[in-house]
């Protein structure tokens, strides 16, 4: 695997989403069965309007979002896809921060992939198709869940979810099979589109 991604200034990181939620992000970029360019998801990183950055500081910011990118190809490449190691199972009464920015990052893009999504499966002729879409919707409903836990002062959701810890901690463990699952769904309806080769191999 390639080393660290050298982080940006503070100016930089100031407009961008923390580290958990670009990672959350950029885990639903590279599942999508046509990755889209970076023109279309570098805004979705942002939290705030770069107006303020400086031509170099725009380059940074560039060249460490592909970076990351990168990174997270190799992982999807890899069959290593997983949430950071900070992102701990939600299981206290205030949820946990980091897994809440994982899994609104990830949210957020798959949010705005739901197009990328129905084009593949509108090309998928096969008997598949159905079990891709049941597999698809259990997964982010998974991810859902998550969210609403891991949310500050989330134990009235908890409650009404009626969860115990175990079963929170299987929800939270689950998740890397989720993503290698995720990446398959679009691997497999990357196949079915029309000149579409970047997953070749995948």
């Amino acid at each position: 695997m390639s080393s660290p991604t050298p982080q940006p200034d503070l100016q930089i990181s100031s407009v961008l989403r923390c580290e958990e939620g670009l990672d959350g992000l950029l885990t639903a970029v590279v599942c999508a069965p046509d990755i889209p360019l970076p023109g279309t998801w570098f805004s979705w990183a942002l939290t705030a309007p770069p107006d303020h950055l400086s031509d170099s500081q725009m380059s940074q910011l560039c060249d460490f979002l592909m970076a990351l990118l990168r990174d997270k190809l190799l992982q999807c490449q890899h069959r290593q896809l997983a949430m950071p190691k900070q992102c701990a199972s939600p299981t206290s009464p205030t949820g946990n921060p980091q897994t809440f920015a994982w899994c609104e990052g990830f949210l957020v893009a798959q949010h705005c992939l739901q197009d990328n999504w129905q084009k593949g499966l509108d090309a998928e002729q096969s008997q598949r198709k159905n079990d891709i879409e049941m597999r698809l919707a259990v997964i982010l409903k998974g991810i859902r869940v998550l969210r609403k836990l891991s949310r500050s002062g989330s134990q009235a959701k908890r409650q009404a979810l009626a969860l115990s810890e175990r079963q929170i901690n299987a929800l939270y463990g689950a998740i890397p099979q989720y993503l290698s699952e995720l990446s398959e769904l679009g691997g497999q309806l990357a196949l079915a589109l029309p000149d579409n080769l970047q997953w070749e191999g995948r």
